[in-house]
This record gives C-alpha cells, sequence and structure tokens, in this order.
C-alpha cells in the first residue's frame, strides 16, 4: 500500500505512461538511448531550460 502511494504521489505512472507511448509512437532503432534522452528532456523542461518534450514534434 505504501508503494502505491508513492508512485501515485511522485506520479510515476504518467511518466511511465508518456515514455511508452512516445517510444511505441516513434519505434527507434536504440529504445534504451531514445527513453534516456527523453528523460533527460523532461529534467530540463521541469527545470524551465527547454520546451517540454512533444509526441509530435520534429523526429
Amino acid at each position: 500500500r505504501e508503494a502505491l502511494l508513492y508512485l501515485e504521489e511522485k506520479r510515476i505512472y504518467d511518466i511511465v505512461d508518456f515514455l511508452m507511448g512516445n517510444l511505441l509512437l516513434r519505434r527507434p532503432n536504440d529504445p534504451y538511448e531514445y527513453l534516456t534522452q527523453l528523460l533527460d528532456k523532461c529534467a530540463l523542461s521541469r527545470d524551465g531550460l527547454v520546451n517540454p518534450p512533444s509526441p509530435f514534434s520534429s523526429r
């Protein structure tokens, strides 16, 4: 129960859903590198340094 509350509080399900949706939409050759870069972009966006990543931006 405590673990589920943590996941909900930190919005982990939302993040994983976003990552998997982007991964399935793009289907990159190297999914691990793609996810790493996407997480980096999310962190930079959170810090206000770049615009948030979008699944509809140019490949």
